[in-house]
C-alpha cells in the first residue's frame, strides 16, 4: 500500500469510525450533478455517484450524499460496458482511479465554491 492510499484509508476510518445516521442532502446532490465529470471533464449527462465498495454503508443502503462525485452516465450505469455498476468497483478503480480521491476532490471544490462551510 503506497503512502497516498494509506492516507485515504486513514481519512475514511477517522471520518466514519462509528455508526451514524447517513446524511442526505438533495441540494448537495444537485450541486454535484452540476459539476463536470470527475473522470472525463464532460458536462452533459452527469449524475451524482455515491461511493461504493469501501465498507462505508450498511446492507441495502447508499453512502452519505456527501460521499458522492460527478460521473457521466456511461461510466456509471450498468447498461454501459465501462459503467462502474457493471465492471464492479475494483476493476473500475483499476481503470479510472480511486473513487475516494474523486469524493475528496468534490468536497474540496464544494468548500471552495461556498456550497459547504468548512468552519
Amino acid at each position: 500500500m503506497d503512502q497516498h492510499t494509506s492516507f485515504i484509508n486513514d481519512f475514511w476510518s477517522a471520518m466514519l469510525g462509528g455508526r451514524v445516521d447517513i446524511p442526505r442532502n438533495e441540494g448537495y446532490l444537485n450541486y454535484v450533478r452540476s459539476l463536470p465529470c470527475a473522470v472525463t471533464g464532460r458536462t452533459r449527462l452527469v449524475t451524482a455517484h455515491h461511493l461504493v465498495g469501501h465498507g462505508l454503508k450498511g446492507m441495502g443502503e447508499k453512502t452519505s450524499d456527501f460521499l458522492s462525485f460527478p460521473l457521466v452516465y456511461d461510466l456509471h450505469l450498468p447498461m454501459y460496458p465501462e459503467g462502474l455498476h457493471r465492471l464492479g468497483h475494483k476493476e473500475w478503480e483499476r481503470r479510472y482511479g480511486d473513487q475516494r480521491v474523486f469524493v475528496m476532490q468534490t468536497l474540496v471544490r464544494a468548500i471552495h465554491d461556498g456550497v459547504l462551510n468548512a468552519r
